[in-house]
């Protein structure tokens, strides 16, 4: 059954995301609404950043389900394992204890991965010193991985790391080939593609600011607009970047991002058990259907 947008619902949205502005509470908002095909609904509350469509934001944490992207297409093609331990792969990683730790427990916040020191320095715009890398390599655990879900910006390095080394190039210039430039997200990178057009950034001062686009934070440092995003919510509705919506009797689409949603993994099948959780179900797109250890495909003729 198609599903009819409101009109009533995105005026309610309109309205709140200028109340937000108008009260200062917010500098600016810029809302878009799309379907797999088209976006039919923009609304932009430009307040004193004077915010239009084209106006680029840090996306902060939204950085996480792009990385996180690359490395689900590394897992579809073969080359990684969800359940493979990250020291496997970054052997400087099995320091303090981590050795447990796997790919799928950083993409799930399940890591256990102590972030404190880390958020710190970035908090503080410390230049120098370690990497974000080094840092989630030389940190200890907080508590055993996959036995809770804490919220963690520091494994997501661990994760560009491990594009990196897989990749052997630069986790960025990977995350621009396979993402970014196919899904058509000509805006998207970790600085400013025009500095004009840039919002301001309230959270740091200048340096910190400086050192924080200088570092390419995995877990938080994408900028974007807002047409980008619905360009990057579109790959998992459809086939690709000027394909078709999709269809289940598809088995492969060419040069896209993602393929069909049929093959979808979940990346957690008891995540709710581990941590309490009611429900907690974290899907990426395009892979085909594997055990629930991570260890090995499932057969794909029963896709």
């Amino acid at each position: 059954m198609a599903r009819v947008i409101r009109p009533q619902a995105l005026r309610h949205a309109a309205a709140v995301a200028d109340r937000a502005v108008e009260s200062g509470s917010h500098p600016c908002a810029v809302l878009a609404a799309a379907n797999a095909q088209h976006v039919f609904w923009t609304h932009v509350a430009s307040g004193q950043d004077t915010a239009r469509e084209e106006t680029i934001f840090l996306l902060a944490s939204i950085t996480k389900p792009i990385l996180a992207t690359a490395v689900m297409q590394m897992v579809e093609r073969g080359r990684l394992l969800l359940g493979a331990p990250v020291a496997s792969i970054l052997p400087a990683f099995d320091a303090s204890g981590k050795g447990g730790v796997t790919v799928r427990h950083l993409l799930t916040h399940t890591s256990g991965l102590d972030e404190t020191a880390w958020l710190e320095r970035r908090l503080n715009g410390e230049s120098g010193g370690p990497t974000c890398l080094e840092m989630a390599c030389s940190t200890h655990l907080r508590f055993a991985p996959g036995t809770r879900c804490e919220y963690c910006s520091l494994s997501f390095a661990a994760l560009a790391g491990i594009v990196e080394q897989l990749a052997g190039v630069p986790y960025d210039r990977h995350l621009a080939d396979e993402v970014l430039q196919p899904a058509g997200m000509v805006d998207t990178g970790f600085a400013p593609v025009e500095p004009q057009r840039a919002a301001p950034v309230r959270d740091f001062g200048e340096a910190a600011l400086a050192s924080f686009l200088s570092r390419k934070i995995a877990g938080g440092g994408l900028w974007s607009t807002a047409a980008d995003l619905v360009r990057f919510g579109q790959e998992f509705l459809r086939a690709g970047p000027g394909g078709s919506t999709y269809d289940d009797r598809a088995s492969d689409v060419g040069n896209t991002v993602l393929r069909p949603r049929r093959n979808l993994v979940r990346l957690c099948p008891r995540m709710g058990q581990a941590c309490g959780a009611r429900r907690c179900d974290v899907f990426a797109g395009g892979l085909w259907p594997r055990r629930r250890d991570g260890n090995a495909p499932l057969d794909r003729s029963r896709g």
